[in-house]
């Protein structure tokens, strides 16, 4: 069964909404690994900690700064997949247009 323009339209619209939430949960992700590698360094630099606690936040500054890594690579992805989204749409476009139908506000 072949998709209208309409039901085209709004399973893109779908796919944005989806996207601007997963981009809206990347950032809080990003947020909360900054607020942790902000509080292990404060960990590291104080003269107090000891050896094994300096070695555990040095592990923890490993995993966050993987933790970023994959959250721009993340975030990347979303870019390139709102872009084909808008491709898809302009396409919907010429082919509203082609149609002789009433293009969507």
């Amino acid at each position: 069964m072949s998709l209208n323009v309409p039901q085209r339209r709004e399973m893109l619209l779908t796919a944005e909404r989806e996207l601007r939430r997963l981009a809206g949960l990347l950032s809080e992700n990003q947020n909360r690994i900054v607020n942790a590698t902000t509080a292990l360094r404060a960990i590291l630099a104080n003269e107090q900690t000891s050896p094994e606690l300096a070695e555990a936040v040095r592990q923890g500054l490993l995993v966050a700064s993987s933790g970023m890594s994959i959250n721009r690579r993340q975030r990347q992805d979303l870019i390139e997949t709102r872009a084909m989204i808008a491709a898809a749409d302009a396409q919907l476009d010429e082919i509203d247009d082609a149609q002789g139908d009433v293009p969507e506000p």
